[in-house]
């Protein structure tokens, strides 16, 4: 992952459709396989490749390690 800088105040858009068919995170990831996220393969994915769930004040409140 390359690193940015982020001016202060800089407004951020971002793209779940796009994040979460990135290769990278999740392979094959147009492929419908809801085994990807069996606890041996979930912990390859990186945990900000699902915004939704992963990070900041929205995380998934069945999360319990942090």
């Amino acid at each position: 992952m390359a690193a940015y800088g982020i001016p202060a105040q800089a407004d951020i858009a971002y793209s779940p459709y796009a994040m979460q068919r990135d290769p990278p995170s999740f392979p094959r990831p147009l492929t419908f396989d809801p085994d990807r996220w069996t606890p041996g393969r979930a912990a390859g994915v990186p945990r900000t490749a699902m915004i939704p769930a992963g990070v900041g004040n929205r995380q998934c409140p069945g999360i319990t390690s942090h």
